[in-house]
C-alpha cells in the first residue's frame, strides 16, 4: 500500500531529529513540570508538544528536498501521501502518550501524585485527542501552503486556544457547571468528544486531499 510507503519515508525523514539532545530536553521539561505541578496531565501535555512539533517535520524536509514532485513519478497519489502523513501523526501521538505515561509513573515515585493511575486513565485519551485535533487542524494548512508559509498560519489555532483559555477565566462559574455535568456523565462526555473528534478528522482529511491535489509542483 502506497500510504504505508509514504509513512515509512516520512519516518525516515524525521529520524535525524530524534536525537539524544531532544530526548534530554523532553525528559528534562517533563520532569520539571511534573515535579512542580505534581499533576500527570502536565507531563503528558509536555511530551505531546514534541509529537505536535515532529508531525510537521515531514513537510519541512519534503519542501527542502523537493520530494513532493517525486511522489507523482513513483505513481503515489496525493490521497496516499495525505493518508501516510495522518498515519504518522497518529502513531507519533500514541508513542508519545506511552512515553508520557511511563515518565509520569516514574516521576510519581519521586514526587507522589494524588490518584496517579486514575488521573492518567482520564488525562491520556483526552490529551491524545487534543494533540491529534491540533495536528489535524494544522495539516490542511501545510498541504495547501507548504511548511515555510504554513508555519506562520499554523500558529493561529494555538493562538485561538490561548485566547480561549484566557477568556474562559471570565466564565469560571459556567465552566465549573459544565465540567461538573461532564464528570457526572462520563459516558455522555466521551460520546460528545468522540463525535467532535470524528467530525474534525473527516473535515481535515477532505480538506487536505483537495488542497494537496490542487498544488502545482
Amino acid at each position: 500500500m502506497n500510504a504505508i510507503k509514504v509513512f515509512k519515508l516520512d519516518l525516515l525523514s524525521i529520524k535525524p531529529y530524534l536525537t539524544i539532545k531532544n530526548l534530554i530536553i523532553l525528559i528534562g521539561l517533563g520532569t520539571l513540570y511534573g515535579a512542580l505541578s505534581k499533576n500527570p496531565a502536565f507531563v503528558l501535555a509536555t511530551v505531546q508538544m514534541f509529537a505536535i512539533l515532529f508531525s510537521g517535520y515531514p513537510f519541512m524536509v519534503g519542501e527542502e528536498s523537493g520530494i513532493d514532485p517525486l511522489y507523482k513519478l513513483f505513481s503515489i497519489s496525493p490521497k496516499d501521501v495525505v493518508k501516510g502523513r495522518y498515519l504518522l501523526a497518529t502513531v507519533s501521538v500514541i508513542i508519545m502518550l506511552v512515553v508520557g505515561v511511563i515518565m509520569a509513573m516514574l516521576i510519581g515515585l519521586a514526587y507522589p501524585m494524588e490518584n496517579l493511575l486514575n488521573s492518567l486513565l482520564l488525562a491520556a485519551p483526552c490529551i491524545g485527542m487534543i494533540s491529534l485535533i491540533i495536528i489535524f487542524i494544522e495539516y490542511p494548512i501545510y498541504f495547501k501552503y507548504g511548511y515555510k508559509k504554513g508555519k506562520t498560519l499554523t500558529a493561529v489555532p494555538m493562538l485561538l486556544l490561548a485566547i480561549g483559555a484566557v477568556c474562559s477565566t471570565y466564565f469560571n462559574e459556567s465552566l465549573k457547571s459544565i465540567l461538573q455535568f461532564l464528570v457526572m456523565n462520563p459516558f455522555m462526555a466521551m460520546a460528545v468528544i468522540c463525535i467532535i473528534f470524528i467530525i474534525i478528522i473527516g473535515v481535515s482529511l477532505q480538506l487536505s486531499n483537495k488542497l494537496y491535489a490542487r498544488r502545482d509542483f
